[in-house]
């Protein structure tokens, strides 16, 4: 019970709460700065919005972020130089969307805007571009989704959500993620609230308009390949799990434009070091499977990433054992290549 996470702990506690809030859309920040209000809202122009607020501090990502010190404040703009993205440090001084103001921690947030619906725990990862392009700390997914865009600010989406993002099975911070308001909140590991995002909501985003886009084919259906786990520190494929390779193998050659990445992964015990080449090794013996039953080598690469990826809690013997695996991520080659 010592090791429950705070945020796991909080959840449990905060869905009293859930039911009694209704969801509304968060568009606008009202800033307090000595006698003077000003607002700020989504959509707003840039000119409109250097005339409310004034001349941007810092101007950053080529033109598109407004970074405003005196108010804790950076904003990022659209290609149509309006306003898309509003956010907020812990210094920040206004009230958001109406609400009194900027809540100080977890059970601030889940009294306001009520509990989270599910909860999701990731490795931490930050963003290589935080420190030239970001003004507030985001985070990079761990594995993103494919196709997925890679522009900033990078946003774990949901409804509703929070995530946990940990290192070493320790939580080093929590976000809460509200796509239906449009508003997500970033919190220290002691549930301390220190930025806040204001962003389209999910309603709005899906109501957007879009250039026409000509109709293509349709790209072929993504291929499902089944994971391989492994003995705790063996990397030698065990015999039950030849006849999955040997069902990959067969549908990788009848998708001739398919590449495969095979990704290793272990479980938490041991040094960053030594799991990283167990990772590789088992990576590495599928790969030679796959070989040896006909697959092209240059259809077939490999990469370790030791504990870094758990897909389950190391804290359990079920859990480790998930975590001790290759998984074969595929994508299709251009066509022509």
């Amino acid at each position: 019970m010592a090791r429950q996470s705070f945020g796991s702990l909080m959840l449990l506690l905060g869905f009293c709460f859930f039911g009694a809030i209704q969801a509304s859309a968060i568009e606008t920040v009202t800033i307090q700065g000595g006698s003077m209000t000003r607002e700020v809202s989504l959509g707003m122009t840039k000119q409109d919005l250097i005339a409310t607020v004034g001349v941007p501090s810092m101007i950053k990502s080529d033109g598109y972020c407004l970074q405003y010190d005196t108010f804790d404040m950076s904003v990022f703009l659209n290609r149509n130089m309006q306003v898309e993205r509003i956010y907020l440090g812990k210094d920040f001084r206004g009230a958001i969307g109406g609400k009194s103001g900027p809540e100080a921690d977890m059970k601030d947030v889940y009294r306001d805007y009520g509990s989270p619906r599910a909860s999701e725990r990731l490795t931490y990862s930050p963003s290589p571009l935080v420190r030239t392009s970001a003004t507030v700390e985001t985070e990079d997914k761990v594995s993103p989704a494919v196709g997925e865009a890679s522009a900033l600010p990078m946003e774990y989406r949901g409804d509703r959500t929070l995530y946990e993002l940990y290192s070493d099975d320790m939580v080093m911070k929590y976000k809460y993620v509200l796509d239906t308001e449009g508003v997500a909140f970033w919190m220290d590991a002691r549930g301390a609230v220190y930025a806040v995002a204001i962003y389209p909501p999910k309603q709005l985003a899906m109501a957007e308009e879009r250039p026409y886009v000509e109709p293509v084919a349709m790209a072929p259906e993504r291929l499902y390949l089944e994971p391989v786990f492994f003995d705790f520190d063996k990397y030698k494929l065990k015999k039950q799990y030849l006849g999955v390779l040997n069902r990959d193998s067969d549908l990788i050659k009848k998708r001739e434009n398919l590449l495969v990445t095979i990704e290793g992964h272990t479980d938490s015990f041991g040094t960053v070091a030594y799991n990283q080449k167990l990772s590789e090794r088992r990576a590495k013996s599928v790969y030679n499977y796959l070989a040896k039953k006909g697959v092209p080598a240059s259809r077939l690469k490999t990469v370790g990433y030791g504990k870094l990826r758990p897909v389950a809690d190391n804290r359990t013997k079920e859990g480790r054992a998930k975590n001790r695996s290759t998984e074969l991520k595929t994508d299709e080659m251009p066509s022509g290549l």
